[in-house]
Protein backbone atom coordinates (compact mmCIF):
# COMPACT_ATOMS: atom_id res chain seq x y z
CA UNK A 1 0.00 0.00 0.00
CA UNK A 2 0.98 3.60 -0.36
CA UNK A 3 2.52 6.03 1.97
CA UNK A 4 1.47 9.29 2.74
CA UNK A 5 4.68 11.09 1.16
CA UNK A 6 4.52 13.89 -0.90
CA UNK A 7 5.47 13.91 -4.44
CA UNK A 8 9.04 15.15 -5.06
CA UNK A 9 11.04 16.22 -7.75
CA UNK A 10 14.68 14.83 -8.37
CA UNK A 11 17.27 15.42 -10.86
CA UNK A 12 18.22 13.21 -13.54
CA UNK A 13 21.08 11.89 -13.72
CA UNK A 14 22.89 9.99 -16.63
CA UNK A 15 24.59 6.83 -16.06
CA UNK A 16 26.81 4.95 -18.80
CA UNK A 17 24.97 1.49 -19.10
CA UNK A 18 27.27 -1.15 -21.37
CA UNK A 19 24.96 -4.30 -21.25
CA UNK A 20 21.28 -2.79 -21.18
CA UNK A 21 18.22 -5.28 -22.40
CA UNK A 22 16.34 -2.79 -24.08
CA UNK A 23 13.23 -1.60 -23.24
CA UNK A 24 12.25 0.87 -25.79
CA UNK A 25 14.18 2.06 -29.02
CA UNK A 26 14.75 5.27 -27.09
CA UNK A 27 17.02 3.36 -24.42
CA UNK A 28 19.09 1.76 -27.46
CA UNK A 29 19.83 5.63 -28.41
CA UNK A 30 20.44 6.94 -25.11
CA UNK A 31 22.93 4.17 -24.57
CA UNK A 32 24.70 4.18 -28.45
CA UNK A 33 24.90 7.94 -28.09
CA UNK A 34 26.77 7.97 -24.66
CA UNK A 35 29.06 4.54 -26.47
CA UNK A 36 29.88 7.47 -28.83
CA UNK A 37 30.66 9.92 -26.81
CA UNK A 38 27.86 12.41 -28.33
CA UNK A 39 26.32 13.91 -25.38
CA UNK A 40 23.89 16.36 -26.89
CA UNK A 41 22.68 13.31 -28.60
CA UNK A 42 22.38 11.58 -25.27
CA UNK A 43 20.25 14.40 -23.79
CA UNK A 44 17.72 14.68 -26.12
CA UNK A 45 17.27 10.52 -25.93
CA UNK A 46 13.97 10.19 -24.62
CA UNK A 47 14.84 6.91 -21.78
CA UNK A 48 17.14 5.36 -19.78
CA UNK A 49 17.56 2.37 -18.39
CA UNK A 50 18.59 1.30 -14.80
CA UNK A 51 22.38 -0.18 -15.15
CA UNK A 52 22.97 -4.03 -14.81
CA UNK A 53 25.54 -3.11 -11.97
CA UNK A 54 22.33 -1.10 -10.05
CA UNK A 55 23.61 -1.79 -6.59
CA UNK A 56 20.08 -3.15 -5.09
CA UNK A 57 18.57 -5.15 -7.36
CA UNK A 58 20.56 -7.84 -9.11
CA UNK A 59 20.79 -11.50 -10.01
CA UNK A 60 22.76 -11.88 -6.71
CA UNK A 61 19.17 -11.65 -5.13
CA UNK A 62 17.56 -13.85 -8.28
CA UNK A 63 15.94 -10.64 -9.70
CA UNK A 64 16.83 -10.10 -13.57
CA UNK A 65 15.39 -6.84 -15.67
CA UNK A 66 13.38 -7.98 -18.49
CA UNK A 67 11.84 -4.47 -19.44
CA UNK A 68 13.36 -1.07 -17.58
CA UNK A 69 11.22 2.01 -19.33
CA UNK A 70 11.54 4.51 -16.76
CA UNK A 71 10.78 8.42 -16.64
CA UNK A 72 13.27 11.39 -16.45
CA UNK A 73 12.23 14.27 -13.94
CA UNK A 74 14.28 16.99 -14.14
CA UNK A 75 14.14 20.81 -12.37
CA UNK A 76 14.13 23.43 -14.20
CA UNK A 77 16.59 25.97 -13.10
CA UNK A 78 14.58 28.51 -14.33
CA UNK A 79 11.18 28.86 -12.73
CA UNK A 80 8.14 28.64 -15.26
CA UNK A 81 3.99 29.57 -13.86
CA UNK A 82 2.00 27.21 -14.93
CA UNK A 83 -1.75 27.68 -15.24
CA UNK A 84 -3.92 25.88 -13.43
CA UNK A 85 -6.19 23.96 -15.05
CA UNK A 86 -9.31 23.77 -13.08
CA UNK A 87 -9.53 27.86 -12.70
CA UNK A 88 -13.05 28.91 -13.57
CA UNK A 89 -12.54 31.14 -16.35
CA UNK A 90 -10.07 28.00 -18.20
CA UNK A 91 -12.76 25.58 -17.81
CA UNK A 92 -15.65 28.49 -19.43
CA UNK A 93 -12.60 28.80 -22.38
CA UNK A 94 -12.93 24.69 -22.59
CA UNK A 95 -16.35 24.87 -23.37
CA UNK A 96 -15.97 27.98 -25.42
CA UNK A 97 -13.36 26.52 -27.73
CA UNK A 98 -14.98 23.28 -27.93
CA UNK A 99 -12.04 21.15 -26.75
CA UNK A 100 -14.53 18.30 -25.30
CA UNK A 101 -15.43 17.38 -29.31
CA UNK A 102 -11.84 18.32 -30.47
CA UNK A 103 -11.21 15.21 -27.91
CA UNK A 104 -13.81 12.95 -28.93
CA UNK A 105 -13.06 13.49 -32.43
CA UNK A 106 -9.00 13.04 -32.39
CA UNK A 107 -7.49 9.36 -32.21
CA UNK A 108 -4.23 10.66 -31.38
CA UNK A 109 -2.86 13.13 -28.76
CA UNK A 110 -1.16 14.73 -31.47
CA UNK A 111 -4.58 14.77 -33.33
CA UNK A 112 -6.04 16.76 -31.05
CA UNK A 113 -2.96 19.58 -30.83
CA UNK A 114 -3.68 19.64 -34.53
CA UNK A 115 -7.62 20.60 -33.90
CA UNK A 116 -6.69 23.16 -31.41
CA UNK A 117 -4.19 24.41 -33.91
CA UNK A 118 -6.97 25.17 -36.58
CA UNK A 119 -9.48 26.54 -33.89
CA UNK A 120 -7.07 29.23 -32.94
CA UNK A 121 -5.70 29.57 -36.52
CA UNK A 122 -9.40 30.27 -38.16
CA UNK A 123 -11.00 32.86 -35.37
CA UNK A 124 -9.82 35.87 -37.85
CA UNK A 125 -7.08 36.97 -40.51
CA UNK A 126 -4.22 39.56 -39.70
CA UNK A 127 -4.09 42.73 -38.59
CA UNK A 128 -2.44 45.22 -36.14
CA UNK A 129 -3.61 45.06 -32.74
CA UNK A 130 -5.34 48.09 -31.60
CA UNK A 131 -5.46 48.49 -29.15
CA UNK A 132 -3.47 45.64 -27.85
CA UNK A 133 -5.65 43.11 -25.96
CA UNK A 134 -4.42 41.16 -22.69
CA UNK A 135 -3.25 37.70 -23.58
CA UNK A 136 -6.31 36.46 -21.78
CA UNK A 137 -8.26 34.14 -24.37
CA UNK A 138 -11.47 34.81 -23.20
CA UNK A 139 -10.41 38.51 -23.41
CA UNK A 140 -9.74 37.97 -27.27
CA UNK A 141 -12.22 36.16 -28.16
CA UNK A 142 -14.92 38.93 -26.67
CA UNK A 143 -13.19 40.97 -29.00
CA UNK A 144 -12.86 39.06 -32.11
CA UNK A 145 -16.69 37.88 -31.85
CA UNK A 146 -17.39 42.05 -32.11
CA UNK A 147 -15.27 41.89 -35.57
CA UNK A 148 -11.92 42.81 -33.78
CA UNK A 149 -8.63 40.81 -35.30
CA UNK A 150 -5.17 40.67 -34.13
CA UNK A 151 -1.93 39.25 -35.28
CA UNK A 152 0.22 36.22 -34.66
CA UNK A 153 1.11 36.71 -31.06
CA UNK A 154 -2.38 35.81 -30.13
CA UNK A 155 -2.83 33.29 -32.14
CA UNK A 156 0.14 31.77 -30.16
CA UNK A 157 -1.97 33.08 -26.89
CA UNK A 158 -5.32 31.51 -27.87
CA UNK A 159 -3.76 28.24 -28.43
CA UNK A 160 -1.65 27.86 -25.28
CA UNK A 161 -4.02 28.67 -23.57
CA UNK A 162 -6.68 25.87 -24.94
CA UNK A 163 -4.24 23.48 -24.71
CA UNK A 164 -3.96 23.95 -20.98
CA UNK A 165 -7.66 23.65 -20.64
CA UNK A 166 -7.38 20.51 -22.98
CA UNK A 167 -4.91 19.32 -20.21
CA UNK A 168 -1.60 19.61 -22.13
CA UNK A 169 1.00 21.74 -21.44
CA UNK A 170 1.70 24.17 -23.62
CA UNK A 171 4.41 27.83 -23.53
CA UNK A 172 4.26 30.58 -26.20
CA UNK A 173 7.97 31.42 -27.66
CA UNK A 174 9.04 34.92 -29.23
CA UNK A 175 11.54 34.14 -32.58
CA UNK A 176 12.48 36.63 -34.87
CA UNK A 177 15.93 36.40 -37.39
CA UNK A 178 19.14 38.42 -37.10
CA UNK A 179 18.50 42.05 -36.27
CA UNK A 180 14.78 42.33 -37.60
CA UNK A 181 11.33 41.25 -37.84
CA UNK A 182 9.51 39.26 -35.45
CA UNK A 183 7.24 36.31 -35.13
CA UNK A 184 5.09 34.30 -31.94
CA UNK A 185 5.14 30.52 -32.13
CA UNK A 186 4.60 27.62 -29.40
CA UNK A 187 5.61 24.83 -28.07
CA UNK A 188 3.46 21.72 -26.66
CA UNK A 189 4.77 19.28 -24.84
CA UNK A 190 3.25 15.88 -25.80
CA UNK A 191 3.41 12.76 -23.82
CA UNK A 192 2.81 11.01 -27.28
CA UNK A 193 6.34 11.54 -27.95
CA UNK A 194 7.68 12.74 -24.80
CA UNK A 195 9.06 16.15 -25.80
CA UNK A 196 8.14 19.73 -26.21
CA UNK A 197 6.86 20.27 -30.10
CA UNK A 198 6.91 23.16 -32.54
CA UNK A 199 3.45 24.48 -33.43
CA UNK A 200 3.47 28.26 -35.50
CA UNK A 201 -0.82 28.35 -34.78
CA UNK A 202 -0.60 31.54 -37.06
CA UNK A 203 1.15 29.41 -40.26
CA UNK A 204 -1.26 26.70 -38.71
CA UNK A 205 1.47 24.28 -38.55
CA UNK A 206 4.23 21.93 -36.94
CA UNK A 207 7.23 20.61 -37.93
CA UNK A 208 8.28 16.75 -38.61
CA UNK A 209 11.26 15.13 -39.39
CA UNK A 210 11.37 10.75 -39.70
CA UNK A 211 7.75 11.05 -38.58
CA UNK A 212 8.66 12.97 -35.17
CA UNK A 213 7.68 16.43 -34.18
CA UNK A 214 10.61 18.57 -34.39
CA UNK A 215 11.01 21.13 -31.03
CA UNK A 216 11.97 24.71 -31.52
CA UNK A 217 15.44 24.28 -30.72
CA UNK A 218 15.57 21.36 -33.01
CA UNK A 219 14.12 23.51 -35.68
CA UNK A 220 16.74 26.12 -34.78
CA UNK A 221 19.49 23.50 -34.83
CA UNK A 222 18.27 22.75 -38.82
CA UNK A 223 18.24 26.46 -39.78
CA UNK A 224 21.66 25.28 -42.40
CA UNK A 225 20.38 21.49 -42.83
CA UNK A 226 16.71 21.29 -43.40
CA UNK A 227 16.63 17.99 -45.57
CA UNK A 228 14.18 15.56 -44.41
CA UNK A 229 12.35 18.59 -42.68
CA UNK A 230 8.12 18.60 -43.53
CA UNK A 231 5.60 21.07 -42.83
CA UNK A 232 2.27 19.17 -41.58
CA UNK A 233 -0.63 21.62 -41.91
CA UNK A 234 -4.21 21.37 -40.75
CA UNK A 235 -7.37 21.42 -42.25
CA UNK A 236 -7.71 25.08 -42.34
CA UNK A 237 -4.26 24.99 -44.27
CA UNK A 238 -1.42 27.68 -44.32
CA UNK A 239 -1.68 31.22 -42.93
CA UNK A 240 -4.91 33.33 -43.38
CA UNK A 241 -6.12 30.59 -46.44
CA UNK A 242 -8.94 29.81 -44.38
CA UNK A 243 -9.92 33.26 -44.67
CA UNK A 244 -9.80 33.75 -48.05
CA UNK A 245 -11.84 30.87 -48.55
CA UNK A 246 -14.67 32.20 -45.73
CA UNK A 247 -14.79 35.03 -47.80
CA UNK A 248 -15.13 34.02 -51.19
CA UNK A 249 -11.87 35.51 -52.47
CA UNK A 250 -10.83 31.60 -53.17
CA UNK A 251 -12.93 28.32 -53.76
CA UNK A 252 -10.17 26.30 -51.95
CA UNK A 253 -7.91 26.20 -49.19
CA UNK A 254 -4.55 25.03 -51.03
CA UNK A 255 -2.51 23.45 -47.96
CA UNK A 256 -5.66 22.11 -46.12
CA UNK A 257 -4.09 18.87 -44.87
CA UNK A 258 -1.06 19.22 -46.81
CA UNK A 259 2.46 17.74 -45.76
CA UNK A 260 5.14 18.97 -48.04
CA UNK A 261 8.99 19.29 -47.69
CA UNK A 262 10.37 22.41 -46.19
CA UNK A 263 12.22 23.14 -49.24
CA UNK A 264 9.44 23.85 -51.36
CA UNK A 265 7.58 25.89 -49.23
CA UNK A 266 7.72 29.57 -50.33
CA UNK A 267 8.75 31.27 -47.10
CA UNK A 268 10.75 28.17 -46.23
CA UNK A 269 8.66 27.69 -42.98
CA UNK A 270 9.92 30.96 -41.41
CA UNK A 271 13.02 29.23 -40.41
CA UNK A 272 15.21 31.94 -39.77
CA UNK A 273 13.12 33.40 -37.55
CA UNK A 274 14.55 31.03 -35.17
CA UNK A 275 17.59 32.75 -35.34
CA UNK A 276 16.74 34.11 -31.77
CA UNK A 277 14.48 31.84 -29.22
CA UNK A 278 12.79 33.60 -26.28
CA UNK A 279 10.53 31.35 -24.17
CA UNK A 280 8.08 33.24 -22.00
CA UNK A 281 8.53 31.59 -18.77
CA UNK A 282 4.73 31.48 -17.83
CA UNK A 283 1.26 29.74 -19.55
CA UNK A 284 -0.78 31.53 -16.89
CA UNK A 285 -2.53 34.19 -18.30
CA UNK A 286 -5.97 33.48 -18.93
CA UNK A 287 -6.26 33.67 -15.23
CA UNK A 288 -3.59 35.98 -14.22
CA UNK A 289 -3.20 38.21 -18.10
CA UNK A 290 -0.56 40.87 -18.27
CA UNK A 291 -0.61 44.70 -17.81
CA UNK A 292 -1.90 46.75 -20.12
CA UNK A 293 -2.10 50.41 -19.10
CA UNK A 294 -0.06 52.75 -21.53
CA UNK A 295 3.42 53.85 -20.36
CA UNK A 296 4.86 56.70 -19.78
CA UNK A 297 8.41 58.43 -19.46
CA UNK A 298 8.56 62.31 -18.54
CA UNK A 299 4.70 62.81 -19.92
CA UNK A 300 5.49 61.31 -23.10
CA UNK A 301 3.73 57.77 -24.22
CA UNK A 302 6.40 54.73 -24.92
CA UNK A 303 5.74 51.78 -26.76
CA UNK A 304 5.46 48.30 -24.65
CA UNK A 305 9.06 47.12 -24.44
CA UNK A 306 8.52 43.81 -26.34
CA UNK A 307 11.83 41.95 -25.71
CA UNK A 308 11.10 42.37 -22.22
CA UNK A 309 9.52 43.94 -19.34
CA UNK A 310 6.06 44.10 -18.39
CA UNK A 311 4.38 42.91 -21.55
CA UNK A 312 6.01 40.16 -22.40
CA UNK A 313 6.90 38.99 -18.42
CA UNK A 314 10.28 37.09 -17.88
CA UNK A 315 11.62 35.14 -20.96
CA UNK A 316 14.61 32.37 -21.50
CA UNK A 317 16.62 33.45 -24.02
CA UNK A 318 18.63 30.49 -25.67
CA UNK A 319 22.13 30.86 -26.55
CA UNK A 320 24.87 29.25 -28.62
CA UNK A 321 27.73 29.17 -31.02
CA UNK A 322 25.77 31.31 -33.84
CA UNK A 323 23.07 33.17 -31.20
CA UNK A 324 24.34 35.51 -29.13
CA UNK A 325 22.72 36.52 -25.57
CA UNK A 326 20.14 39.93 -24.97
CA UNK A 327 20.25 41.69 -22.04
CA UNK A 328 16.76 41.95 -21.80
CA UNK A 329 16.54 38.25 -20.96
CA UNK A 330 17.88 35.70 -19.01
CA UNK A 331 20.30 33.74 -21.67
CA UNK A 332 20.97 29.65 -21.01
CA UNK A 333 22.75 27.57 -23.67
CA UNK A 334 21.63 24.38 -21.40
CA UNK A 335 19.02 22.39 -23.34
CA UNK A 336 17.62 20.56 -19.88
CA UNK A 337 16.73 24.82 -19.26
CA UNK A 338 14.12 25.24 -22.18
CA UNK A 339 13.39 21.62 -23.02
CA UNK A 340 13.07 19.71 -19.51
CA UNK A 341 10.18 16.58 -19.31
CA UNK A 342 7.13 17.16 -17.98
CA UNK A 343 4.53 14.16 -16.66
CA UNK A 344 6.62 11.47 -16.37
CA UNK A 345 7.00 9.13 -13.37
CA UNK A 346 10.93 8.67 -12.33
CA UNK A 347 10.76 5.50 -10.04
CA UNK A 348 13.81 4.48 -7.38
CA UNK A 349 13.64 1.03 -6.80
CA UNK A 350 15.02 -0.56 -3.40
CA UNK A 351 15.57 -3.77 -1.93
CA UNK A 352 14.43 -3.23 1.68
CA UNK A 353 13.99 -7.24 2.98
CA UNK A 354 16.92 -9.19 4.58
CA UNK A 355 19.60 -11.18 2.37
CA UNK A 356 17.91 -14.74 2.21
CA UNK A 357 14.30 -13.57 2.71
CA UNK A 358 12.25 -13.37 -0.62
CA UNK A 359 12.79 -10.03 -2.19
CA UNK A 360 10.34 -6.87 -1.18
CA UNK A 361 11.45 -3.91 -2.80
CA UNK A 362 10.09 -0.18 -2.17
CA UNK A 363 9.58 1.72 -5.05
CA UNK A 364 9.57 5.67 -4.51
CA UNK A 365 8.17 7.63 -7.10
CA UNK A 366 8.70 11.47 -8.06
CA UNK A 367 7.11 13.60 -11.15
CA UNK A 368 7.35 17.17 -12.55
CA UNK A 369 3.69 16.86 -13.41
CA UNK A 370 1.84 20.38 -14.19
CA UNK A 371 -1.48 20.15 -11.72
CA UNK A 372 -0.51 16.90 -10.60
CA UNK A 373 -3.26 15.23 -9.15
CA UNK A 374 -2.23 11.30 -8.46
CA UNK A 375 -0.57 8.74 -9.61
CA UNK A 376 -2.48 5.65 -11.49
CA UNK A 377 -0.19 2.23 -10.69
CA UNK A 378 -0.98 -1.13 -12.13
CA UNK A 379 0.79 -4.17 -10.54
CA UNK A 380 0.66 -7.99 -12.20
CA UNK A 381 -1.85 -6.26 -14.75
CA UNK A 382 -4.42 -5.07 -11.84
CA UNK A 383 -4.60 -1.83 -11.36
CA UNK A 384 -3.71 -1.29 -7.61
CA UNK A 385 -4.74 1.90 -5.35
CA UNK A 386 -1.61 4.49 -3.93
CA UNK A 387 -2.30 7.59 -2.23
CA UNK A 388 1.64 8.56 -1.80
CA UNK A 389 4.52 8.63 -4.08
CA UNK A 390 5.83 5.32 -2.34
CA UNK A 391 4.75 1.28 -2.76
CA UNK A 392 5.98 -1.65 -1.58
CA UNK A 393 6.35 -3.79 -3.91
CA UNK A 394 6.51 -7.74 -2.83
CA UNK A 395 7.93 -10.03 -5.51
CA UNK A 396 6.77 -13.25 -6.51
CA UNK A 397 8.55 -16.43 -8.17
CA UNK A 398 8.25 -15.54 -11.75
CA UNK A 399 7.62 -12.76 -13.90
CA UNK A 400 6.38 -9.77 -12.21
CA UNK A 401 5.58 -6.31 -13.58
CA UNK A 402 4.80 -2.55 -12.28
CA UNK A 403 3.43 0.57 -14.41
CA UNK A 404 2.72 3.92 -13.18
CA UNK A 405 2.40 6.63 -14.47
CA UNK A 406 1.02 10.45 -13.38
CA UNK A 407 -2.53 11.77 -13.77
CA UNK A 408 -3.03 15.68 -14.03
CA UNK A 409 -6.86 17.54 -12.18
CA UNK A 410 -8.30 17.38 -15.99
CA UNK A 411 -7.60 13.36 -15.89
CA UNK A 412 -4.69 13.57 -18.05
CA UNK A 413 -2.33 10.57 -17.89
CA UNK A 414 1.42 11.43 -18.85
CA UNK A 415 4.08 9.12 -20.18
CA UNK A 416 3.94 5.46 -18.47
CA UNK A 417 7.27 3.82 -16.79
CA UNK A 418 7.10 0.37 -17.02
CA UNK A 419 9.30 -2.31 -15.11
CA UNK A 420 9.06 -5.99 -15.83
CA UNK A 421 11.31 -8.34 -13.46
CA UNK A 422 12.00 -12.14 -13.40
CA UNK A 423 12.69 -13.31 -10.13
CA UNK A 424 14.09 -16.91 -8.87
CA UNK A 425 15.04 -17.02 -6.08
CA UNK A 426 15.86 -20.61 -6.33
CA UNK A 427 18.23 -19.17 -8.64
CA UNK A 428 20.07 -18.04 -5.43
CA UNK A 429 23.08 -19.87 -4.36
CA UNK A 430 24.84 -18.61 -0.52
CA UNK A 431 26.72 -21.20 0.00
CA UNK A 432 29.04 -19.35 -2.96
CA UNK A 433 29.53 -16.68 -0.93
CA UNK A 434 33.99 -16.08 -0.12
CA UNK A 435 34.98 -15.79 3.20
CA UNK A 436 36.82 -11.58 3.13
CA UNK A 437 40.57 -12.10 4.48
CA UNK A 438 42.68 -9.04 3.99
CA UNK A 439 46.35 -10.28 4.46
CA UNK A 440 48.44 -8.40 6.79
CA UNK A 441 46.26 -5.63 8.28
CA UNK A 442 48.49 -4.95 11.69
CA UNK A 443 51.53 -4.47 9.00
CA UNK A 444 53.31 -7.34 11.76
CA UNK A 445 54.16 -9.66 8.71
CA UNK A 446 57.50 -8.81 6.80
CA UNK A 447 57.64 -9.71 2.74
CA UNK A 448 60.27 -12.51 2.96
CA UNK A 449 61.98 -11.37 -0.42
CA UNK A 450 62.82 -7.85 1.77
CA UNK A 451 65.81 -7.76 4.49
CA UNK A 452 67.50 -5.43 6.28
CA UNK A 453 66.58 -1.61 6.85
CA UNK A 454 64.83 -2.31 3.41
CA UNK A 455 61.78 -4.30 5.55
CA UNK A 456 58.13 -4.56 3.72
CA UNK A 457 55.10 -5.37 4.85
CA UNK A 458 53.78 -9.07 3.55
CA UNK A 459 50.18 -8.64 1.05
CA UNK A 460 50.93 -4.74 0.58
CA UNK A 461 52.51 -3.17 -2.27
CA UNK A 462 52.04 0.52 -4.15
CA UNK A 463 51.17 1.55 -7.56
CA UNK A 464 53.54 4.44 -9.01
CA UNK A 465 53.65 6.83 -11.91
CA UNK A 466 57.59 7.06 -12.64
CA UNK A 467 60.93 5.97 -12.41
CA UNK A 468 61.95 7.37 -9.01
CA UNK A 469 58.68 5.79 -7.43
CA UNK A 470 58.60 6.60 -4.22
CA UNK A 471 61.48 7.11 -1.30
CA UNK A 472 59.99 5.12 1.59
CA UNK A 473 57.99 2.36 1.61
CA UNK A 474 59.22 0.31 4.54
CA UNK A 475 58.12 -1.04 8.20
CA UNK A 476 58.76 1.45 10.94
CA UNK A 477 59.24 -0.02 14.01
CA UNK A 478 59.85 3.16 16.24
CA UNK A 479 56.11 4.66 14.69
CA UNK A 480 53.64 2.42 15.12
CA UNK A 481 50.05 1.98 16.74
CA UNK A 482 49.89 -1.18 17.76
CA UNK A 483 51.96 -4.65 17.70
CA UNK A 484 55.90 -3.92 16.76
CA UNK A 485 55.56 -2.35 12.92
CA UNK A 486 53.75 0.40 11.37
CA UNK A 487 54.09 1.08 7.43
CA UNK A 488 55.76 4.32 6.69
CA UNK A 489 55.04 5.75 3.13
CA UNK A 490 57.07 8.95 1.63
CA UNK A 491 56.83 10.46 -1.92
CA UNK A 492 59.81 11.03 -4.12
CA UNK A 493 61.03 14.27 -4.66
CA UNK A 494 61.67 15.72 -7.97
CA UNK A 495 65.35 17.05 -7.53
CA UNK A 496 65.17 20.22 -10.35
CA UNK A 497 61.68 20.88 -10.15
CA UNK A 498 60.83 20.50 -5.98
CA UNK A 499 57.71 18.99 -6.11
CA UNK A 500 57.00 15.41 -4.12
CA UNK A 501 55.78 12.32 -6.82
CA UNK A 502 51.98 10.74 -5.07
CA UNK A 503 51.68 6.94 -5.43
CA UNK A 504 49.27 4.91 -4.21
CA UNK A 505 49.93 1.96 -1.21
CA UNK A 506 47.44 -1.31 -1.92
CA UNK A 507 46.90 -4.21 -0.17
CA UNK A 508 46.70 -7.88 -2.14
CA UNK A 509 43.90 -8.74 -4.12
CA UNK A 510 40.47 -9.78 -1.67
CA UNK A 511 37.96 -11.87 -2.96
CA UNK A 512 34.39 -9.71 -1.92
CA UNK A 513 31.27 -10.55 -2.15
CA UNK A 514 28.91 -8.57 -4.92
CA UNK A 515 25.85 -6.61 -3.47
CA UNK A 516 27.52 -6.26 -0.25
CA UNK A 517 27.95 -3.46 2.05
CA UNK A 518 31.05 -3.28 3.73
CA UNK A 519 33.61 -0.95 6.05
CA UNK A 520 37.01 -0.32 5.40
CA UNK A 521 38.94 1.12 8.06
CA UNK A 522 42.75 2.31 8.82
CA UNK A 523 44.80 4.29 11.13
CA UNK A 524 47.25 7.31 9.87
CA UNK A 525 49.21 9.14 11.09
CA UNK A 526 51.09 12.27 9.32
CA UNK A 527 54.48 14.02 9.70
CA UNK A 528 52.69 17.61 9.24
CA UNK A 529 48.89 18.37 10.40
CA UNK A 530 46.14 18.60 7.72
CA UNK A 531 48.06 16.04 5.21
CA UNK A 532 45.84 15.04 2.48
CA UNK A 533 45.12 11.21 1.82
CA UNK A 534 43.02 9.50 -0.26
CA UNK A 535 42.00 6.17 1.43
CA UNK A 536 39.93 3.90 -0.98
CA UNK A 537 38.43 0.83 -2.27
CA UNK A 538 39.49 -0.26 -5.56
CA UNK A 539 37.89 -3.04 -7.84
CA UNK A 540 40.82 -5.12 -9.04
CA UNK A 541 38.77 -6.76 -12.05
CA UNK A 542 37.47 -4.38 -14.51
CA UNK A 543 38.94 -1.09 -13.69
CA UNK A 544 36.80 2.13 -13.46
CA UNK A 545 33.58 -0.23 -12.19
CA UNK A 546 34.34 0.01 -8.72
CA UNK A 547 36.52 2.76 -7.19
CA UNK A 548 35.25 4.40 -3.60
CA UNK A 549 37.62 7.01 -2.40
CA UNK A 550 37.49 9.97 -0.11
CA UNK A 551 39.85 12.50 0.95
CA UNK A 552 40.92 13.15 4.74
CA UNK A 553 42.82 14.93 6.31
CA UNK A 554 45.73 13.39 8.63
CA UNK A 555 47.24 14.94 11.61
CA UNK A 556 50.67 14.39 13.81
CA UNK A 557 48.20 11.92 16.22
CA UNK A 558 46.86 8.56 15.11
CA UNK A 559 43.39 8.31 14.58
CA UNK A 560 41.36 5.96 12.82
CA UNK A 561 39.67 6.10 9.29
CA UNK A 562 36.91 5.05 8.00
CA UNK A 563 35.20 4.35 3.95
CA UNK A 564 31.70 2.45 4.29
CA UNK A 565 31.13 1.15 0.80
CA UNK A 566 28.08 -0.44 -1.11
CA UNK A 567 29.67 -3.14 -3.82
CA UNK A 568 27.99 -3.31 -6.76
CA UNK A 569 26.76 -6.32 -8.19
CA UNK A 570 29.81 -7.67 -10.09
CA UNK A 571 32.60 -6.73 -7.99
CA UNK A 572 34.20 -10.47 -6.83
CA UNK A 573 37.60 -8.96 -6.53
CA UNK A 574 38.98 -5.67 -5.34
CA UNK A 575 41.73 -3.84 -3.08
CA UNK A 576 42.02 -1.65 -0.56
CA UNK A 577 44.51 1.58 0.34
CA UNK A 578 45.33 5.13 0.58
CA UNK A 579 47.19 7.65 -1.42
CA UNK A 580 50.20 9.40 -0.39
CA UNK A 581 51.02 13.44 -1.26
CA UNK A 582 53.17 15.17 0.48
CA UNK A 583 55.42 14.33 3.60
CA UNK A 584 55.33 11.17 5.60
CA UNK A 585 52.03 8.94 6.40
CA UNK A 586 52.61 5.97 8.79
CA UNK A 587 49.78 3.43 8.32
CA UNK A 588 48.74 0.62 10.69
CA UNK A 589 45.99 -1.79 12.02
CA UNK A 590 43.29 -1.62 9.09
CA UNK A 591 40.67 -3.77 8.53
CA UNK A 592 38.02 -5.28 6.01
CA UNK A 593 34.41 -5.70 7.48
CA UNK A 594 31.38 -7.08 5.98
CA UNK A 595 27.91 -5.38 7.50
CA UNK A 596 25.74 -8.17 8.22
Amino acid sequence: MGKNIAPVTLIFVFIICTRCVFGDTASKAYVDALARGDYVAAGKAQSFLAPPYCYDLNPWHGVTFIKAVNGKVVTPYYPFVYQDMTHLKVRKLYGRAGIEEMVRSSETELGLIQHISDWANKQWGHIQPLPYAAWDALEILDRVEKGDAFWCTYKAALFVQACNAAGLTARMLGINPKHKAAHTVTDVYSNEFRKWILVDPWLNCYFERDGIPLSALEYHDAVDNYDGIYLVFGENGKGTEYWDYKTGKTSTIPHAGKRIPLAEDNNKGLIEFYYDIRVVMRNDHTVHPQSKENVYVDGFMVPYNARGGEWWGPQLHWIDDTTMPQITAANSGERNDFEWPLNEVKTDLKKISPTGEPVVLEARFSTLTPNFSHYELEVDGSAVPIDGDVFIWRLKKGTNSLKIVSVNDTERSGFQSEFVIAYDPDSVDFSKRVNVELKNPGMESIDEKSTGNDRKPAGWGTITSNALRFKEFILDSKVKHTGRYSLKATPAVDSERGYEYAFIVKSADLDVNPSTDVIYTIWLRASEDKTPVDIALLESTYKGQGTYVERVEVGREWKKYELRCRLNNELTKAYVGFKVYSGTIWADDAQFIEVK
